[in-house]
């Protein structure tokens, strides 16, 4: 599914369609928005760019749909996604709170080598934002 299809549903229009979906299939739809977004290779630090924007877009929208269906582990993933992307799109403060519950919800889980990736991502998020100048 290409993901940019989701961006111009309405609230409505894609609750029914997450609800309308496989489980199992919705599951590779995320993973696949997922690996399309770290794909971009978008890295703390580089200029906001129009497939940044797309990402965090794209990640709002996972979020949407996973709140909708109330799926812990799409929230996670949709959570993950977010903190990169909006970390890539430099809107840093906002993206503190997506890593702290990624980081949470993976310690929560007994997932240690995950927290640890979350992380190494919030870390590099702090180093971008050390070189950015004071607002």
């Amino acid at each position: 599914m290409d993901p940019l299809r989701l961006l111009n549903r309405t609230e409505e229009d894609l609750r029914a369609w997450a609800l309308s979906q496989d489980p199992s299939a919705l599951y590779e739809t995320f993973n696949e928005i997922w690996q399309q977004i770290r794909n971009a290779h978008l890295y703390a630090g580089q200029p906001r760019s129009a497939e940044s924007e797309r990402g965090v877009a794209v990640a709002k929208v996972c979020l949407q749909i996973a709140t909708h269906l109330n799926d812990d582990r799409l929230i996670l993933l949709s959570w993950r996604m977010l903190a990169y992307s909006l970390t890539a799109d430099e809107q840093y403060d906002e993206s503190l709170p997506y890593y702290d519950l990624a980081i949470q919800a993976f310690d929560t889980a007994g997932d240690a080598g995950q927290a640890a990736r979350v992380r190494l991502g919030q870390i590099r998020r702090h180093q971008a934002d050390e070189f950015l100048p004071a607002h």
